[in-house]
């Protein structure tokens, strides 16, 4: 009977021995395209934790329609814009108050040869309100005292105390301050001069709380009005619930738990009850057996009788995670575990903005090639300048970034601007092959009818100049990308003008992918010797020769050995020569006339 033997291996008995390899070339790596990744606000769904997303419909299975101030319309857009796959994350973090925050706070001085603090004045809540104190006489009444609290120019609160010769204006102050309800007066010393007055002074801040998201919660109960299972729902959230437990019209044997939205049942949840049975035993056996997609029950205390028949009650809400730039900060670490191309946010805020860029510059030099898309609104009254957009675009000077710099309206009169119109942007980048461009008629937008405001031909030439995609429209009024280019403006000493289209950009990141995809699974399994880098040439010129095919690359592309760094131990050095292919743009015609033809009778 034949055994195997390794290369090398001599055997000690007679007989026949057999191996077998590979000596076929590894697979090329195909495109890998077509993902967006978008950080979001919701009041329902995983609270940062990602969601892959394989069409729109999903968005509302998992985040609901976000609730009031949800930004779930950032997906969304990306899967209008062409995208295939979304992987989402809801903004925040679950588990209640982290920190309780601080209040303002101010030491109030006396009017001493040398002043010194007598009282501690304490804000009830606490916050970073930019607060104000007045102190000082009433103007109707020299002997009467008014301590003021101001925000802006809001008096919140005035207090009166006695200042009349002879009065204690400190122990006057703390007594007349005992019923407020925005601050507290607390003695530091009793130093028995009068308080320093006028004096109007900004308090010390306070700082906010942060806030993550808690759960709603429900107490089912037996039929004594007792409380039996803790309900509570799977994720933070205001969004409302409602629950219904009922005899099952179907079958006498069971009973139905609904948990609804709006007066929809979302989810319905069955358990067997038949006569004799313990019923709260039932429902936690079901639960635990059949999980659910909206809640988590617990038990709270054994009971023999039967569970009360709920009609219609609301589920006591919970809490939406407080959103600041450290929410951003979180979600885009999240995100880095997880392969897409193009990235949207659902904010104006430019220091996010800027976070945002720095975190795409960093794992693109760890290795993933992606851009994201960014915008500031047009119109409304958060509108940012032309000049201004302008500025900004130029100021990221950055190949990874597309800064969307005006808007456009659909059919049903709705605007999409700023981030808005970037998320729509990012989705039709990622969707379209690095073959095509998204520039005028490989970018129209699908329902737009006009613009957010009128461009001259001017304003789109320094748009272009300042690295700023624009829509324009047609000659037949299709609203279309201008320009598809992004904020590279000022070429550094290794990047060409290629480098500022997005179509050559992702051309060039699909190679970089390409070839890593189809070159790395063979680390540590070939030599480091001719005929192993013989097969990473293979390979890489496989690649090449695909993208050729493709009409990515113009014939010619290749890989070949660095002749100026020959391999060393266990490294080798290639290089990769590669032409991409640009779309045509631009067209020149001269026109030539003449009077008559020369031979023309």
């Amino acid at each position: 009977m034949a055994a195997f033997f390794i290369i090398g291996e001599r055997k000690i008995r007679p007989g026949l021995y057999i191996r077998y390899e590979n000596w076929g070339l590894p697979p090329l790596a195909g495109v890998d395209d077509g993902t967006c990744t978008s950080v979001f606000v919701s009041d329902w769904g995983p609270v940062g934790i990602p969601s892959v997303m394989e069409n729109f419909a999903d968005i509302a299975r998992i985040y609901g329609d976000g609730g009031d101030d949800g930004t779930t319309a950032c997906p969304m857009e990306q899967f209008r814009g062409g995208a295939r796959r979304v992987v989402g994350l809801r903004l925040g973090a679950a588990g209640g108050i982290t920190s309780p925050g601080t209040p303002a706070t101010y030491q109030i001085m006396d009017a001493g040869v040398t002043p010194a603090p007598v009282i501690q004045l304490t804000m009830k809540e606490n916050n970073n309100n930019p607060y104000q104190l007045y102190i000082g006489a009433s103007t109707g009444d020299p002997d009467i005292g008014e301590l003021d609290l101001l925000l802006g120019s809001d008096k919140l609160e005035t207090i009166q105390f006695d200042i009349s010769t002879g009065a204690d204006q400190i122990g006057g102050l703390i007594a007349a301050a005992a019923t407020s309800d925005l601050f507290t007066l607390t003695l530091i010393t009793d130093t028995g001069n009068a308080l320093a007055m006028p004096t109007v002074v900004p308090l010390i801040p306070g700082t906010n709380p942060v806030a993550n998201g808690t759960q709603g919660t429900y107490q089912i109960q037996d039929d004594t009005d007792a409380p039996v299972i803790q309900l509570t729902l799977l994720h933070p959230g205001s969004r409302a619930f409602s629950i219904a437990i009922r005899p099952s019209l179907a079958d006498p044997n069971r009973t139905e738990l609904l948990i609804l939205n709006d007066m929809t049942v979302v989810e319905r949840f069955g358990f067997d009850t038949p006569a004799g049975a313990n019923q709260v035993d039932s429902l936690m056996s079901a639960w635990r057996t059949q999980g659910s997609n909206f809640f988590t029950l617990t038990l709270i205390e054994e009971s023999d009788n039967p569970i009360k028949i709920v009609t219609h009650d609301d589920i006591t809400p919970g809490t939406d995670p407080v959103i600041n730039i450290a929410a951003y900060s979180a979600a885009f670490e999240v995100l880095e575990g997880f392969r897409w191309n193009v990235l949207a946010i659902d904010t104006n805020n430019t220091a996010v903005h800027m976070l945002k860029q720095m975190y795409l510059n960093r794992v693109f030099r760890g290795g993933k090639f992606v851009m994201g898309t960014i915008g500031e609104p047009s119109i409304g009254a958060d509108a940012v300048p032309f000049e201004t957009r302008m500025l900004h675009a130029s100021a990221y000077n950055d190949y990874q970034i597309v800064y969307v710099g005006n808007g456009f309206v659909d059919l049903a009169g709705t605007v999409y601007d700023g981030w808005l119109a970037a998320a729509r942007i990012s989705g039709l980048i990622a969707g379209t092959p690095s073959n095509q461009t998204i520039t005028r008629g490989g970018g129209v937008i699908t329902g737009a009818v006009r613009l957010t405001e009128p461009l001259s031909n001017y304003d789109y030439e320094r748009a272009t100049q300042a690295g700023m995609l624009t829509f324009s429209t047609s000659a037949a009024n299709t609203v279309w990308v201008e320009n598809g280019i992004n904020t590279l403006v000022l070429l550094g000493a290794n990047e060409d003008a290629g480098w500022r289209k997005i179509k050559r950009v992702k051309v060039r990141f699909e190679l970089f992918q390409r070839l890593n995809d189809t070159i790395e699974p063979l680390i540590g399994t070939i030599n480091n010797d001719p005929d192993g880098r013989m097969t990473i040439i293979q390979l890489g010129n496989g690649v090449c020769g695909a993208m050729v095919a493709e009409k990515k690359l113009l014939p010619g592309a290749r890989l070949e050995n660095d002749p100026s760094n020959p391999p060393q131990g266990d490294s080798a050095w290639f290089l990769v020569y590669a032409d991409d292919i640009d779309a045509f743009e631009k067209g020149y015609f001269a026109f030539m006339f003449r009077f008559a033809p020369d031979d023309a009778a």
